[in-house]
């Protein structure tokens, strides 16, 4: 407890979201800049387990996520689960 998630975590609670995750890993790999912006349709945001969308940063509703910046988004996104995974504890 305490200690942020992994995707091998996330996997347990919300395979789905875990996979969305590896893919766009994958995607951002074998894609080029362009393929992948023009590929990927994500802004900042992620879906909690209710429903609820949240924003990951400050302007995240408007920010696509971009090949160069996935590292950061898919920390953002398991940052945010996990602050969803410590409030129902």
């Amino acid at each position: 407890m305490g200690e942020p998630i992994e995707l091998a975590d996330l996997d347990s609670f919300d395979a789905y979201s875990a996979q969305v995750l590896t893919d766009l890993k994958q995607h951002s790999a074998a894609l080029s800049d362009e393929e992948f912006a023009s590929t990927i349709d994500q802004n900042f945001t992620t879906v909690l387990s209710n429903g609820d969308e949240v924003v990951l940063c400050e302007g995240g509703e408007e920010r696509q996520v971009q090949k160069t910046d996935i590292d950061e988004f898919i920390s953002l996104v398991l940052k945010a689960r996990s602050a969803e995974v410590t409030e129902q504890v």
